[in-house]
């Protein structure tokens, strides 16, 4: 398990990602927020890792709850308390 730092806006995260590799492919997976990215090159995965991670605390943790399902408001808490 590697710990990537991720910044959301002026403001650094922690994200635990499983790295490996396979058939060529450089892989990260984060459990908890449901990430998989690959890519050709370690540097490459590592970009898709942060770019994935962002959208998705962009488009869920910065979203107003009322925008969101009981399921993704669940993911809005959990991506708000993480750090």
């Amino acid at each position: 398990m590697v710990t990537f730092e991720v910044k959301i806006g002026n403001e650094i995260k922690k994200l635990d990602g499983i790295v490996s590799f396979d058939d060529g492919y450089h892989i990260i997976s984060n459990k908890l927020f449901d990430i998989l990215v690959w890519g050709n090159t370690k540097k490459d995965t590592e970009v898709a890792f942060d770019f994935t991670f962002q959208a998705i605390y962009q488009n869920f943790a910065l979203e107003d709850k009322n925008n969101l399902s009981l399921l993704a408001q669940r993911l809005k808490q959990s991506l708000l308390s993480h750090s």
